[in-house]
């Protein structure tokens, strides 16, 4: 058998992972504070990697890799020492992107923005109307006509998620609050954590709510 995987084979990752982290072990590398993604490895030092790799029969794809980098691209986002922010080639996109003509096109912009709404506050509010026209069964190619509305709405999302926050990376020691709220048709939410007397967001959450929690009382609705 060959050192490789299949691209295909299930348990790949979990196998690579755990390979990964008996040869880079901190009892053996004398290192701490070691934490893995499914490719990324973040340390405090690296010199010893190299040699530990290659006795561990490891090898990179230099092509493929990123050294001694403020932030890296990680799941669809950057992540580095600042905190996470959003990819500047979904905030590029985003900033293009007309005025949808057709249902296809408006349900292409709002699964972007649906991926990325943790950098987006109060998400659900604007978007509920514009997936208000997505309920017609039409074809996807079915012409649409924003109403003023929805324009305004359209834009609203687009001006928030070209300047979206840095979102903070949590400090699991430290407590941490959510904070929620609810509108006449929608929740939200965001979970922070107070760092210097500031309140840092980690992440923003909103939905538009169903029919049946419309019934509730706002205390249980923020629940």
């Amino acid at each position: 058998m060959g050192r490789g995987h299949g691209i295909e084979e299930a348990n790949s990752p979990e196998h690579q992972s755990s390979c990964c982290s008996n040869v880079l072990r901190s009892e053996a590398c004398g290192m701490e504070n070691r934490t893995w993604l499914p490719v990324v490895e973040l340390e405090h030092d690296s010199p010893e990697h190299p040699d530990d790799e290659e006795g561990g029969h490891l090898g990179h794809y230099v092509g493929r890799c990123v050294f001694c980098a403020d932030d890296i691209p990680c799941l669809g986002d950057f992540v580095g020492h600042n905190g996470v922010r959003m990819d500047p080639d979904k905030v590029q996109t985003i900033k293009d992107w007309p005025v949808p003509r057709t249902q296809e096109d408006l349900h292409s912009f709002l699964g972007l923005t649906g991926y990325v709404q943790c950098f987006c506050p109060e998400y659900a509010s604007p978007a509920a109307t514009m997936f208000a026209l997505l309920k017609k069964k039409h074809k996807r190619n079915a012409k649409i006509h924003l109403s003023d509305e929805q324009l305004k709405n359209f834009r609203e999302l687009k001006r928030s998620l070209c300047n979206p926050p840095v979102l903070h990376l949590p400090d699991f020691s430290q407590p941490m609050h959510l904070r929620t709220d609810a509108s006449k048709f929608a929740v939200g939410g965001v979970l922070v954590e107070v760092v210097d007397g500031v309140e840092r967001p980690i992440a923003y959450t909103s939905r538009k709510m169903k029919a049946a929690d419309l019934n509730y009382p706002t205390q249980q609705q923020e629940l």
